[in-house]
């Protein structure tokens, strides 16, 4: 049962995603997992200049603006 529940939410949750994601590919990526008792936290940061930032929410904005369904 507690499959099916975890299951259920995960679809729910994919169903509700937004359908326009930015994907960065400038800038510098680092990565740290941090390991506890009992999980891993993977901790991504990426550095971008403000017009990179600009640029980037910019082609999201279109995106989302053309994916809009009324």
């Amino acid at each position: 049962m507690k499959k099916l529940m975890i299951l259920l939410g995960v679809l729910a949750f994919t169903a509700c995603a937004p359908t326009a994601q930015l994907v960065y590919e400038k800038g510098n990526t680092s990565r740290e997992a941090i390991i506890y008792e009992d999980r891993v936290v993977v901790v991504t940061k990426t550095t971008v200049t403000k017009e990179q930032f600009d640029e980037a929410m910019a082609k999201r904005k279109s995106v989302v603006a053309n994916n809009k369904i009324n």
